[in-house]
């Protein structure tokens, strides 16, 4: 047996096996999995997706099998799509060109023009050329008609190109083989058309892991333009929440829902109408039946009732868009680049020819809560209302969509675009924005002043002011030290606080004019008596002097009574002295009254 790939054409044998002549061909099938390393053929029956039947080999492949992957995930990238996409790309690859732990870019004599393009190899397997092994429906650089299957050679015969053309091809809902090779192989047999379509799923494995070795520690590529966020948009709930309001209601799992892989670039939203007035939230989210079969959820990110709630279903992508283009959004890459809005509509009608009103009214509630449901998003990726679209802008031509019916998009987009200026709409009231106050300014940070002095000099400065010269005090002080002084301050302050405090005492328990309060009293007394012997004056018939002399005796006898009780007090003293004299002037004037 033959030990070189090289020799694959020198080593054939023909069979005979039940009639049908088969050519053994040594084939490296061990790395492939296959377990043998014979394989008998069918020698009529060289079709797509068989194993590749090489003539030869270069020394090295014009890529290894990294550098490929990650040409074919930035090719992922620019359309919109995620590693699950390129994973499949890299199991059809495999599949066809796949050899001694290689993948091969061959040329092929039937179809000749190939050999004018880079190619590591050549093979014999129809007009089959490249890492897809595209083949058209006749040789040549370029065909037309209906033989031009896969485009120009240039095209089929260039990595980036002939991915590109594959994924072009790869059905939307790709995404629900995210955990299952056999479903990823369908996808790829779909646009592969191979006579053997169990194979692709065989190197699930082997794509997995080339494409983890070829991206680590390398930024994923991201696609031109200006994407405002790339990725599952797992902020929908919180911008939503923010305007909506208890119009938002968030479907359990939502976070974790989608259709398979990541979001690509969000581009912006796109609008739908169900077809059902009366759509659940169960079929957007679980998938319906459809003419051409079961399309799986989730069919977006949000179902819009007529009611205007908004119910928050899945993060990643949906199937919702389908096929199409749009200006500067790309071509069938809408489940990955825009967040789907269906929305409850039309009413069904059975009396009606179409079954419904194609002119029906949209809800206020309902046009209202898409508004702000939409102008939410733009807001939060940073667009303009120009990136929203509806579904009959982007697929009416690919597919033939209507929706939304009897919806202007250039008047919806008009109406979020006053929505993202601060338009105030009817009934709305307008935001109020707290006054912060005035902004409190902290105080500057004053620098000390420089000093050049060094430590020591600074700590003997501070003894020489605490201690005096040399420590001796201060002249000043009287020879004391500072804290000395500062000891005998406080000793005199105690002093003059016990003084103050005495004097507040005694003032406590004189008057106001230094007399105690007992005798001011006694001496209110006195006054009232002194009124009692007035008025005894007209009955008693004495004489001035007699009335005179005990009317002096009284009130010296009182005098004598608060000198006594005042003590030696000077002020007493001269009090009792005044009140003789008036005593005296009011003893005379009586007596010369009387007379």
């Amino acid at each position: 047996m033959p030990t070189e790939l090289q020799t694959y054409a020198s080593y054939t044998a023909n069979t005979s096996v039940g009639g049908a002549t088969y050519v053994d061909d040594w084939i490296d099938v061990a790395e492939r999995g296959f377990g043998a390393a014979w394989q008998l053929r069918p020698q009529r029956a060289r079709t797509r997706g068989d194993l590749m039947s090489f003539l030869s080999f270069s020394n090295q492949p014009l890529f290894t099998r990294e550098e490929i992957a990650r040409k074919v995930h930035a090719v992922s990238i620019s359309r919109g799509l995620d590693e699950l996409a390129t994973v499949i790309t890299l199991m059809t690859i495999a599949t066809e060109v796949g050899a001694n732990g290689q993948w091969w870019c061959p040329w092929n004599q039937k179809d000749p023009s190939s050999k004018n393009y880079p190619h590591d190899s050549e093979s014999d397997d129809g007009r089959s050329v490249g890492y897809f092994q595209q083949q058209n429906g006749s040789a040549g650089e370029t065909v037309g008609g209906s033989d031009n299957w896969w485009g120009s050679m240039q095209s089929r015969m260039t990595i980036d190109h002939a991915a590109d053309t594959f994924l072009s091809r790869l059905a939307n809902e790709y995404g629900s083989a995210r955990d299952n090779a056999g479903l990823a192989g369908e996808f790829a047999q779909r646009v592969q058309g191979s006579a053997f379509p169990d194979r692709y799923a065989q190197h699930w494995d082997e794509a997995w892991d080339v494409l983890r070795r070829a991206l680590p520690g390398q930024p994923t590529p991201t696609p031109g333009g200006n994407g405002g966020f790339t990725g599952d948009p797992v902020w929908l709930e919180d911008v939503l929440r923010e305007a909506l309001g208890d119009r938002l209601v968030v479907e359990p799992g939502w976070n974790e829902r989608g259709t398979g892989g990541t979001m690509g670039d969000i581009w912006g939203v796109m609008i739908h109408h169900t077809g059902n007035i009366n759509e659940t939230v169960d079929h957007i989210r679980d998938g319906v039946q459809q003419p051409s079969g079961f399309l799986p959820g989730p069919l977006a990110q949000c179902l819009i009732t007529s009611d205007g709630k908004c119910h928050l279903i899945a993060v990643g992508p949906c199937n919702h868009a389908g096929i199409g283009s749009y200006p500067g959004l790309g071509t069938n890459n809408g489940n990955r680049r825009l967040i789907g809005f269906e929305c409850c509509w039309p009413t069904p009608r059975p009396d009606l020819p179409l079954g419904y009103d194609p002119q029906e009214q949209w809800s206020t509630t309902q046009i209202i809560a898409m508004r702000d449901a939409t102008a939410a998003v733009l807001k939060k990726l940073g667009y303009g209302s120009a990136r929203v679209i509806g579904h009959k802008e982007y697929a009416g031509a690919a597919q033939g969509k209507w929706d939304p019916g009897n919806l202007s998009m250039d008047w919806f987009r008009t109406e979020v675009q006053k929505d993202l200026d601060g338009f105030v709409f009817p009934g709305e009231q307008p935001v109020q924005h707290p006054d912060p106050g005035p902004v409190p300014v902290n105080p500057p940070i004053l620098q000390p002043p420089p000093n050049e002095r060094s430590d020591r000099q600074l700590l003997e400065d501070i003894w020489d002011q605490l201690r005096g010269p040399g420590g001796n005090g201060w002249s000043q002080l009287g020879g004391k030290t500072v804290v000395d002084y500062l000891v005998e301050i406080g000793e005199f302050a105690t002093y003059l606080h016990r003084q103050l405090d005495e004097l507040r005492a005694m003032q406590s328990v004189s008057g106001p004019n230094g007399q105690s309060g007992a005798p001011a009293k006694k001496a209110a007394a006195k006054k009232v008596a002194a009124k009692k012997v007035a008025a005894k004056k007209t009955p008693a018939k004495k004489t001035a002097t007699t009335v005179a002399k005990r009317t002096v005796a009284k009130r010296t006898a009182g005098t004598r009574a608060v000198a006594q009780k005042t003590g030696a007090n000077k002020t007493g003293a001269k009090k009792t002295a005044a009140k003789r004299a008036v005593t005296k002037k009011s003893g005379a004037k009586m007596t010369a009254k009387k007379t």
